[in-house]
């Protein structure tokens, strides 16, 4: 995949997720991977204006203004502030964050001393 998708894959699966977790695990992968994903979208948009542009000049303001609207909304700045930022709030709720470690918020081990293991286990 891309590298992005990559960290975000190699960071969340070092960290003691419980199963309710995986959804939003799926969820930060799949921003990462929109994120890698742009730069590929982007050359693609480069290339159909450019080719709009030479094929139809002035004839084709219409499409190209659309394809120049679409290069725009692929651009870096706005994928990160608007993915990035999604994909940042994830990674701190996942635990997946220095901050959310120093502040104790990252997921924890799941311990055999829980009330619920005490019942599984005949001890109430």
């Amino acid at each position: 995949m891309g590298d992005l998708r990559d960290a975000v894959e190699t960071s969340t699966a070092a960290l003691p997720l419980q199963p309710q977790d995986g959804a939003l695990r799926e969820y930060a992968l799949m921003l990462a991977e929109s994120i890698d994903e742009r730069d590929r979208l982007a050359d693609i948009a480069d290339r159909a204006l450019q080719r709009a542009e030479r094929e139809y000049g002035e004839e084709g303001v219409e499409v190209t203004d659309e394809l120049r609207a679409l290069r725009a909304k692929l651009s870096a700045r706005e994928t990160l502030d608007k993915l990035g930022a999604r994909l940042h709030a994830a990674l701190v709720e996942l635990g997946a964050s220095p901050r959310a470690r120093a502040e104790g918020k990252a997921p924890k081990l799941a311990t055999s001393s829980s009330k619920l293991a005490a019942i599984k286990g005949g001890r109430a």
